[in-house]
């Protein structure tokens, strides 16, 4: 039914004993006032070595990377990326590398070895790509899944191109800083315990300080019981029970310590309709954002919130 509603199909292929395969087409129109790096022509030309071992995520980067005019070389296994990393002692060196962190962390010792003794000016244009807790200290990194859009910018600044055309963010400036999110204290409101899992994990990975709370009485009661400024904001999920997203927010807002009663809240639900912000923005929230959390938009909401109003 919401497929239809969004003007899109859905088909459905199954196979005996191989499974079932089902495609969504949903038609969606082109985002405006994104930020967008300006100098893409940068990457033109460029000779990529692609070290990933899952073939559909290697497709999807060397769609990235040709879309943007330049030419991958992959390799999927050590052995392979050890041969093609070779090149940067020989006649064919490469531009840039991105490197699968899993293909790099399995007791490879070839292959660390070979990244090891790389010339300088190539140990600087690696990129490695993984998923958060797969990060190693003090590299260029990548979070997948990857997107046109975050690995064209994590290549760009790899090479010291990281000029961008400013879309919304640039209504919120100053930008929050490292320092920023360390003094950012969340209280994290979600009775689904894999959502607050996931939630915690991000948030806590960029610097964030986080407090739980499994449904709206609880949240209410924390900030209640806590000292004033414990919290910096408060993100809300609405469908909880005991007391539902909008009601905890109406007892928070009638807290008779006004640093309490006027904390920031941003409403989190599946849903991003209009009418969805509308019903948070009445209830007294200050924002909302759409769930699971994304971290950009996060930031953005949070620029809004907590600079925009001291400036």
């Amino acid at each position: 039914h919401i497929i239809d509603l969004l003007g899109g199909t859905i088909k459905v292929q199954t196979a005996p004993n191989q499974g079932t395969k089902i495609t969504v087409e949903i038609p969606l129109p082109v985002a405006e006032n994104l930020n967008q790096p300006r100098n893409l022509a940068a990457l033109e030309g460029l000779n990529v070595i692609v070290i990933e071992k899952d073939p559909a995520t290697l497709d999807n980067i060397k769609a990235i990377l040709t879309a943007n005019f330049m030419i991958p070389r992959q390799a999927t296994t050590a052995e392979q990326a050890c041969e093609l990393l070779q090149s940067a002692f020989g006649d064919k060196p490469f531009d840039l590398c991105i490197l699968d962190q899993n293909i790099l962390t399995e007791n490879n010792a070839e292959l660390n070895k070979i990244l090891a003794k790389l010339p300088e000016k190539f140990k600087n244009l690696i990129l490695d790509i993984g998923y958060g807790n797969e990060r190693l200290p003090h590299r260029p990194f990548c979070e997948k899944p990857l997107f046109a859009s975050n690995l064209t910018q994590a290549l760009l600044e790899l090479l010291g191109e990281n000029d961008l055309i400013q879309g919304d963010m640039a209504e919120s400036k100053p930008e929050l800083t490292a320092d920023d999110l360390k003094n950012i204290h969340i209280l994290l409101a979600d009775d689904v315990e894999i959502n607050r899992e996931i939630a915690v994990t991000m948030l806590e990975m960029n610097g964030f300080n986080v407090d739980q709370a499994t449904n709206g009485q609880e949240a209410f009661e924390m900030i209640a019981k806590s000292e004033p400024d414990t919290y910096q904001v408060v993100l809300m999920d609405i469908q909880m029970p005991v007391k539902n997203g909008y009601e905890a927010t109406s007892m928070i807002r009638q807290i008779a310590d006004p640093k309490k009663a006027n904390l920031p809240i941003i409403a989190m639900t599946a849903n991003a309709f209009e009418e969805d912000k509308k019903a948070a923005l009445a209830a007294g929230m200050n924002g909302h954002i759409p769930k699971p959390i994304d971290l950009p938009n996060l930031l953005k909401t949070l620029q809004k919130i907590l600079i925009s109003p001291k400036e």
